[in-house]
């Protein structure tokens, strides 16, 4: 038999087991097979092929539904109990397809009907090879993503930092609702990432928006998408982050930020877990968990009629509070490790070591920034010492600005900066520049976030930025 050119190679590192009592239909199947490139071990019983799946491990199994000591199912149920990724295809004879289609109802992921066609075969064969191939490769991307969001590597022994993931760990065995509070750099994101991968729906997707980074008129959109027509420019369907974090967790990160208008249409998706896509009628039914963010204080917005109080006490069901730096200082030696630990293993270096002067220094601080500002502070370093050890010197030339003393990590206010005289208007000045520059500095320079925290217009912002010399 001459087998039909076609199908697409696959990789030599893909096994097959062939099992098959008729020795010239399962040598030329195995033949055709090896010149598409796989590796093939071949069987004439259940039991041979039982002897050689112990002792290796096959990417898919080519069975007939008819053996001489059992069937291909069995032996198919049998072989997927240590391997449950294990692709299967069964060779029938036409009269048994329908014991093959009863087959794929338990576990079977093919069939194929005596006499082969070989272009079929090998497709058949490359579809499943690869889907196996892609799902080896996403559980080894949610290993990644496990190791870098998960528990263990959100460091941290300090009271105030282990009794916050204490409360995390709690909400991640179920799906309760999650209120994320902490100023801006403390790991909101990180922490909101480790609860869904250890909750009951790890499996689904983890589906972030800011509320802060969208305008609001394009926000609703954002959240539940619009069917075509809905307005100008609208072609086609749009899903939006709501709908795409069905099974799995929705983050609405800087919840504190969203509009009132919408935080109303909010609480009803939480409450009924159903929505309605722009310029569409059809209720869409969504399953997902909630987790909310924010650097704001809520209580006051909702004293300011800036935040609906119905949907704050719906959000916080469970609440975790997330320490400032300036708060878990005996952690800092333990993040300046794990940060330079990482760096080195990125930049292939070896890994400083720091003083105990330098490390005295990074206590002083005050850390505005959070963990986010040491991260950046050890990347800083690492550089600046060029692959010499970290001393006071070199960290202070990573903490930057001079106009930040140790011990605050925030600009003093000095009213006779501006001239010589200490009238109201000067002090005035001083203090609205300390608020600002303290502001900006709290959102890594942001003037977005800065200007909304303030409450007032990004031109208002630009403007006293540059009248009152801010740089």
């Amino acid at each position: 038999m001459t087998a039909p050119s076609g199908g697409r190679p696959a990789s030599g590192s893909s096994r097959i087991l062939i099992v098959e009592d008729d020795r010239h239909a399962r040598e030329g199947v195995a033949e055709i097979l090896r010149v598409a490139g796989y590796r093939t071990e071949i069987a004439a019983t259940g039991q041979e092929a039982s002897v050689l799946s112990g002792g290796s491990t096959f990417d898919l199994l080519l069975s007939d539904i008819r053996l001489p000591d059992g069937d291909g199912l069995s032996l198919a149920l049998e072989l997927k109990k240590s391997d449950p990724d294990l692709a299967v295809v069964l060779m029938t004879a036409y009269g048994s397809v329908r014991d093959a289609v009863g087959a794929m109802q338990k576990g079977v992921d093919d069939y194929l009907t005596k006499p082969l066609d070989f272009d079929e075969l090998r497709l058949t064969v490359s579809r499943l090879i690869e889907g196996r191939r892609l799902r080896e490769e996403n559980r080894r991307l949610r290993d990644e993503l496990g190791a870098r969001y998960g528990f263990k590597h959100l460091v941290g022994q300090s009271p105030a930092r282990s009794g916050a993931m204490e409360i995390a760990a709690q909400a991640a065995a179920g799906d309760s609702t999650v209120l994320l509070t902490g100023e801006s750099g403390t790991g909101k994101e990180l922490v909101a990432h480790a609860i869904h991968r250890g909750s009951p729906n790890r499996h689904g997707p983890f589906v972030a928006l800011n509320c802060a980074a969208i305008p609001a008129n394009l926000l609703e959109n954002e959240l539940f998408g619009h069917e075509p027509g809905a307005f100008t420019g609208a072609t086609k369907r749009y899903i939006g982050k709501v709908e795409a974090a069905h099974r799995g967790t929705l983050l609405l990160d800087e919840v504190g930020d969203m509009p009132l208008e919408l935080q109303a249409k909010i609480l009803r998706l939480i409450e009924n877990k159903t929505l309605t896509r722009l310029g569409g009628n059809t209720p869409v039914v969504v399953d997902f968990r909630v987790i909310a963010s924010t650097h704001r204080n809520l209580i006051d917005l909702i004293r300011g009629g800036r935040f609906r109080e119905d949907l704050y006490y719906r959000l916080n069901v469970l609440h975790v509070s997330l320490p400032p730096l300036r708060e878990r200082k005996s952690d800092i030696p333990l993040l300046l490790d794990y940060f330079l630990s990482r760096l080195c293993r990125k930049r292939e270096v070896t890994r400083p070591r720091v003083a105990d002067a330098a490390l005295e220094l990074l206590s002083d601080y005050g850390w505005p920034g959070n963990v986010r500002e040491l991260e950046n502070v050890a990347e800083r370093a690492l550089i600046t010492a060029g692959g010499t050890d970290i001393d006071e010197k070199i960290l202070a030339k990573a903490l930057g600005s001079p106009d930040r003393p140790a011990g605050t990590g925030r600009i003093v206010p000095n009213p006779a900066a501006d001239d010589d005289k200490s009238d109201l208007e000067s002090a005035v000045r001083a203090l609205e520049r300390l608020k600002i520059q303290n502001t900006l500095d709290r959102v890594a320079g942001n003037r977005t976030r800065a200007a909304s925290m303030l409450g007032v217009s990004l031109r208002t912002l630009q403007y006293k930025i540059k009248s009152l010399g801010i740089i």
